[in-house]
């Protein structure tokens, strides 16, 4: 009996939802890092009109507002719009940035001057979401770091805090804690 009992502590501490939730943060934290590093800037289908929402934020503006032509937009700060723009040509795409974009994006410095902007397809979502990418923004902006730093930094900081919020749903998780930790675990969420 007592043979059973030590198999059954040992099991639970092996695969307990709190010890599968740490090596879950272990294990998607490198991963994200990795794809943070070697993804180039903007190649999610999105991922410019949400910067520029969470950039909108940063300065200030929680919610946006409709503004010409009836599309969903707000001020940003100018340097996050031409950040927007270096990329434009090669948004959505894996390949590695060009040279001289690269080049662009590392000499551009916050402009502190707000500017419109649109990020059309944003509005439904609430501005809690964008917290930690607007707070990244913010930091990397207050402390003087280029924008293409400041990306990177926000970047790293938004995925790290997705994960640490997976993290903590897989260890208060009951009943399908596999399940949920294999989705968590697909380059859908991890991207």
């Amino acid at each position: 009996f007592s043979i059973e009992t030590d198999d059954l502590n040992l099991k639970d501490r092996i695969v307990s939802p709190r010890m599968l939730a740490i090596r879950y943060l272990i294990f998607a934290s490198v991963v994200v890092l990795l794809m943070c590093l070697i993804v180039p800037p903007f190649a999610a289908p999105d991922e410019m009109v949400h910067m520029l929402r969470a950039a909108s934020l940063a300065s200030g503006q929680v919610l946006p507002v409709t503004g010409p032509e009836r599309v969903v937009g707000g001020k940003a700060d100018a340097a996050a719009i031409e950040f927007d723009r270096i990329f434009e040509p090669t948004a959505r795409n894996a390949a590695p940035m060009p040279a001289e974009v690269a080049v662009k994006a590392r000499q551009l410095a916050w402009a502190h001057k707000p500017e419109w902007t649109f990020f059309p397809g944003t509005a439904p979502y609430g501005p809690a979401l964008y917290l930690p990418q607007a707070t990244g923004l913010f930091l990397g902006r207050s402390i003087g770091l280029s924008v293409m730093r400041t990306y990177q930094f926000t970047r790293i900081l938004t995925a790290l805090t997705a994960i640490g919020l997976a993290s903590i749903a897989i260890a208060a998780a009951d009943r399908g804690v596999f399940v949920l930790a294999v989705v968590l675990l697909t380059p859908q969420f991890l991207f």
